[in-house]
């Protein structure tokens, strides 16, 4: 694996568990109540995707 792909999968793996440690025990009531725990899962959940997409190019030539 190159380097800036294992990179890339750590870093959506933190992201990926930050997400976990946030609604950990949350309600889903509470969740879509928070605006503020809503936003930092969804920022998080932002990274895993932009990560994924940034590997799954990374081998094409323009």
């Amino acid at each position: 694996m190159r380097l800036e792909s294992a990179k890339l999968l750590w870093d959506a793996s933190e992201a990926a568990k930050a997400v976990h440690t946030f609604t950990d025990g949350v309600t889903k009531g509470r969740f879509f109540a928070e605006l503020l725990l809503r936003s930092a899962v969804e920022r998080q959940l932002e990274s895993v995707g932009s990560r994924g997409e940034v590997h799954r190019t990374a081998g094409r030539r323009p």
